[in-house]
This record gives structure tokens, C-alpha cells and sequence, in this order.
């Protein structure tokens, strides 16, 4: 076989592993934020996120999601089949408020 074709294969194979690998990551992830009262909105792989001190073969994903009080949060996820998830240093996305902000604001109006 002439060696473009086989290297065609192996690029071929190689990404159409690397989606199916994202799409059960996905499913991961989800699966463990929903067990904690939480729903994932927004997922992206960040393969140089962590620097050179992955975790064997695990993966890196910074994800958003709403936490179970209806605030917006980010994180850095790492996540293999083996190691599960793994939730690092989760924080309240800049431009949310907490669902009860309302209260707080009407609360300080009226000591004014």
C-alpha cells in the first residue's frame, strides 16, 4: 500500500476515535453533574489546560454548568474511563448573579 493512503487511514482512524472518545466524555460528565443536582451547559476539550501534569490518560474539559441553586458555574473537569471525574476548582461564571439577587437588591433599596 503507498504510504499516503496508509497515512490517510491512520488520521481517519485516529479522529473518528478521538469523537467517539468526546461523546462518551460528554456523556460522563453529565451523568455525574446530574447526580449532584447540577445540568452541564456548555462543554469544550482543552487537551493543554492542565500543563504537563495529566493524570495518566485522563482528559481536560472546562466545562459551565448550573449548579442546583440556579447559579452558573465553571470548572475544569478531568475525565477517563478509569478515573471517572474529577471536578477542579468550580467558580461562579463573572456575569451571573445568584437566583435570589432580587431579594438583595430590594432588601438594601429600602434601608436607603
Amino acid at each position: 500500500m503507498h504510504p499516503a493512503v496508509i497515512l490517510t487511514l491512520v488520521a481517519a482512524a485516529t479522529f473518528g476515535l478521538r469523537l467517539l472518545v468526546g461523546t462518551l466524555d460528554a456523556g460522563r460528565i453529565r451523568r455525574w453533574l446530574a447526580a449532584r443536582g447540577c445540568r452541564l451547559t456548555a462543554s469544550r476539550w482543552a487537551p493543554f489546560a492542565g500543563g504537563p501534569s495529566h493524570i495518566g490518560t485522563a482528559r481536560l474539559y472546562r466545562v459551565e454548568f448550573d449548579d442546583p441553586a440556579g447559579n452558573r458555574c465553571r470548572a475544569l473537569v478531568r475525565t477517563s474511563r478509569w478515573l471517572g471525574v474529577i471536578l477542579s476548582d468550580p467558580m461562579l461564571a463573572p456575569a451571573t448573579q445568584p437566583r435570589d439577587a432580587s431579594a438583595i437588591v430590594s432588601s438594601s433599596s429600602q434601608r436607603a
